[in-house]
């Protein structure tokens, strides 16, 4: 399992979780998001990197849109 934290710029909390939610089937585990100033964090599992790349490509639909990952780590398998 993977564990991503995500900032994006020039997007609202809405457009990002209803992302998110439409990609759910890869989200099994949840997700949050949230604002912090003029900038959206969202912090979630996926279970492969593979749907991680899927995602990422999802994301550059969203026109004027700025992502960053801050944090990409694999989760140990007791931690499930």
């Amino acid at each position: 399992m993977i564990e991503a934290k995500l900032e994006c710029k020039n997007v609202s909390c809405e457009k990002l979780a209803n992302r998110l939610s439409k990609f759910r089937g890869a989200f099994p585990f949840g997700y949050k998001v949230w604002a912090y100033k003029d900038r959206v964090f969202a912090y979630f599992r996926v279970r492969c990197i593979m749907d991680l790349n899927e995602f990422t490509r999802r994301l550059r639909t969203i026109k004027n849109a700025e992502y960053q990952y801050h944090k990409i780590e694999r989760v140990p398998r007791y931690e499930w």
